[in-house]
């Protein structure tokens, strides 16, 4: 049997926009989304990054790294560390692929309190779940801690905790 390996490289000029909003992120971050994380690989000195984002929602999965690796290339000089893994996940899609691991969560009677409710509504409008989840997630610890310090001030005397998912490892 032979090995045949084919490549197509996906037309681009479709997604122009998309490239030009990544770049504009990667120049000036500060939006809620996109959200660019980037894990540096310390033993071969690449990085995998992962692009949170809402638009990737009409975006073939195929297309999404294309994205990426565009406008970084652009973005970035050549002396920068190579690019191993680049995906584009809607926000739904990163809490499944576990890229949203911490939680806060209300502790005793501040879960019972009937204005906990509210102040979850409230607090979702700052998550990539958006106001549509009452599932308070962030992608690290600093933002979970922001989100917290919010609830605490919206309801004060309120308890929160923050809880990191760690994923095992299965067999």
């Amino acid at each position: 049997m032979s090995r045949h390996i084919i490549s197509r490289e996906p037309d681009l000029g479709k997604f122009s926009n998309l490239i030009s909003e990544l770049q504009k992120e990667l120049r000036s971050p500060g939006s809620q989304q996109p959200i660019i994380l980037e894990e540096r690989i310390a033993a071969t000195g690449s990085r995998h990054v992962y692009v949170i984002w809402e638009e990737w929602s009409n975006v073939p999965d195929e297309v999404r790294s294309q994205i990426i690796l565009q406008a970084y290339r652009t973005e970035e000089s050549e002396e920068t560390p190579e690019i191993t893994i680049a995906v584009g996940v809607t926000p739904w899609e990163s809490l499944a692929l576990g890229l949203l691991p911490y939680q806060v969560r209300p502790l005793g009677a501040t879960a019972l309190h009937e204005e906990c409710n509210r102040a979850i509504q409230h607090e979702s409008k700052h998550t990539i779940l958006g106001e549509l989840s009452l599932d308070l997630r962030y992608t690290t610890l600093d933002a979970a801690e922001e989100g917290k310090m919010r609830l605490e001030h919206l309801l004060p005397g309120s308890n929160w905790s923050i809880v990191q998912e760690i994923e095992t490892g299965t067999g």
